[in-house]
């Protein structure tokens, strides 16, 4: 019920706010994690949830990456507008942002990457991969303000790795797609840690020159919050 998932954000929230206080220079919490498959029950469940974690973050002067779906989820992109779309909305304005994840090479017609080339076209490799560019623009569309941040975007589904060429290059063409959206911010890349041998260690170099050649990387400013944010850090 409603009450429940009130009451469960009530009772796990204070042992949040002192992990991401042991981070002060943290941006953003991200509270959950690919708790929503395509079920409408579920995201009811994670909305109430989520939303009263944001009342209560707002309280304390901290702010969430909030949703952070799997990769494809939920599959029913209707079932995503009726219930994400709203409860975006109610993210923006409090200055939190959206967490999302896109992984390549999932479907069968995928080539294992993040990006395929078409006709010299670059194109996401599948749905998982594809899926953030098609929520991006639909937040545009119904004029939610609230950016987005892909936690997790690998290769393989997350499994294995391809060699750090082929790791950068990739990351390089996804890069792109993302950089046609003002609404997505960032996308991380999985995996540093020997997770199914997805340890993208081997490419740190060629992924610190790529970063170098772009310019660095910066923090982008959400400026509902910033001053307040910068209150808080000061007192």
């Amino acid at each position: 019920s409603q009450q429940q998932a009130v009451d469960a954000a009530d009772s796990v929230w204070p042992a949040l706010l002192a992990k991401i206080r042991l981070n002060p220079g943290a941006g953003y919490l991200q509270a959950v994690n690919e708790c929503v498959g395509n079920s409408e029950q579920s995201l009811r469940n994670l909305v109430w949830f989520e939303t009263r974690l944001m009342e209560l973050a707002e309280r304390d002067g901290v702010r969430l990456a909030v949703g952070s779906f799997a990769g494809g989820s939920p599959g029913d992109i209707e079932l995503w507008r009726a219930y994400v779309v709203p409860f975006l909305r109610r993210a923006a304005e409090g200055g939190h942002i959206y967490s999302r994840h896109a992984y390549g090479g999932v479907e069968e017609s995928g080539n294992g990457l993040l990006t395929k080339v078409v006709d010299g076209e670059i194109m996401p490799a599948d749905w998982n991969a594809g899926r953030p560019f098609i929520e991006a623009a639909i937040l545009k569309e119904e004029g939610v303000t609230t950016p987005m941040v892909i936690t997790e975007a690998g290769q393989l589904a997350g499994f294995d790795f391809v060699g750090a060429q082929t790791f950068i290059d990739d990351h390089a063409r996804y890069d792109a797609l993302c950089r046609q959206y003002d609404n997505i911010w960032a996308f991380a890349a999985w995996t540093y840690g020997r997770f199914h041998d997805a340890n993208m260690e081997a490419a740190s170099p060629e992924l610190a020159a790529y970063l170098a050649e772009q310019g660095g990387a910066s923090k982008p400013i959400w400026p509902v919050w910033e001053a307040a944010w910068q209150q808080t850090l000061i007192t």
